[in-house]
């Protein structure tokens, strides 16, 4: 395991166990596992659905996606880092477990350079 990731993933976890023991006592079902992958074509109406509930536009491409039950909760792009998710159910921790996957997997956010200069004479 990357040695910094460490402590991060083992908050993450802490989270999610105390996520889920406040579920189970306000009485709600957890809906069923998440999985986290790569965005497809067959995601971009979906995408633009999050990104309407969120208030911002799709992220640009490619992406990580969060879905659970089939849905899809949270998304994080690849070339800019922007991060979209859904603002009516619990969704920080999978916005930061999509994080570290991309940290994980070696893709880190690139900041585009200005093709040319502006000088002033």
């Amino acid at each position: 395991m990357y040695a910094p990731l460490a402590p991060q993933i083992a908050r993450t976890r802490a989270a999610d166990a105390r996520r889920a023991a406040h579920a189970t006592e306000a009485g709600r079902v957890q809906a069923g596992p998440i999985v986290l992958r790569t965005g497809r074509r067959e995601d971009l109406p979906q995408l633009a659905r999050l990104a309407q509930l969120d208030g911002q536009t799709v992220p640009a491409q490619p992406v990580l996606v969060a879905e659970e039950a089939g849905a899809i909760r949270a998304a994080l792009s690849l070339r800019d880092g922007r991060a979209i998710a859904d603002p009516f159910v619990p969704s920080a921790e999978l916005v930061e477990h999509l994080r570290l996957r991309a940290a994980r997997t070696g893709y880190s956010p690139r900041r585009r350079r200005p093709r040319f200069a502006l000088r002033w004479s």
